[in-house]
């Protein structure tokens, strides 16, 4: 059995990924569907209420995919920077998908797309050098709360969660750096589908209990 970096359950199917290729598996575990000739791309999503879904790469590139159509719909650069293992999601109905952008090496923003050809809306944040945004969580009744920390001058002074309505961010709260670490740890490896390789990758502390976990618990 291949060695994937992300497998993700959808209601329909499910999707594997191993940098270079996405496999989709439908409800009895077969392959129907093999994309290849992909980059780094080790973290995917269904799009909401669809049978479509994305591909991300480290290398700051989009795959848009059509399990329905069997094809590559799309495919585009949201980074020019490398090292782009930071959060992204889909709001609650599926129209606009939210990504973090780590966009000079030193600083995040969030990058907006609408998903009906995934142009862009907006960038938000990019003023914001002393807040390093990494992970998002997208929930069902339309609220989200983004994961960060904080710093000054390189030094990190603690971590953040706040909510975010699509411009702004509110409600902030400290949190320390321990519980941010774990949150990190667990959001990326929960958006790869806690593979193996994920977990080798990306490891929680060893001092900290695996068991379910949202960034609402940090609220």
């Amino acid at each position: 059995m291949k060695s994937y970096w992300s497998y993700i359950k959808g209601e329909d199917y499910d999707l594997a990924c191993t940098g270079g290729s996405v496999s989709v598996f439908d409800r009895n575990g077969k392959e129907i569907l093999i994309f290849k000739g992909l980059t780094n791309a080790i973290f995917a999503a269904f799009i909401p209420n669809t049978n479509k879904f994305i591909a991300k790469s480290t290398d700051g590139i989009i795959y848009v995919f059509s399990i329905d159509e069997a094809k590559l719909l799309k495919k585009f650069r949201f980074s020019k920077s490398g090292n782009q293992n930071y959060g992204f999601c889909f709001n609650y109905d599926g129209t606009i998908l939210y990504v973090i952008e780590n966009y000079n090496g030193l600083n995040t923003r969030i990058i907006a797309y609408e998903t009906k050809d995934f142009t862009e809306i907006e960038k938000l944040f990019e003023n914001a050098e002393n807040r390093i945004l990494t992970h998002m969580e997208c929930f069902d009744d339309g609220n989200i709360i983004l994961l960060g920390y904080v710093h000054n001058n390189g030094i990190v002074n603690s971590g953040f969660v706040g909510f975010f309505d699509g411009k702004r961010i509110y409600g902030l709260r400290r949190i320390d750096f321990s519980d941010f670490d774990f949150a990190n740890a667990y959001k990326t490896l929960q958006i790869m589908g806690f593979t193996e390789k994920a977990k080798r990758w990306a490891p929680l502390p060893e001092n900290r209990d695996v068991g379910e976990f949202s960034l609402t618990d940090l609220i």
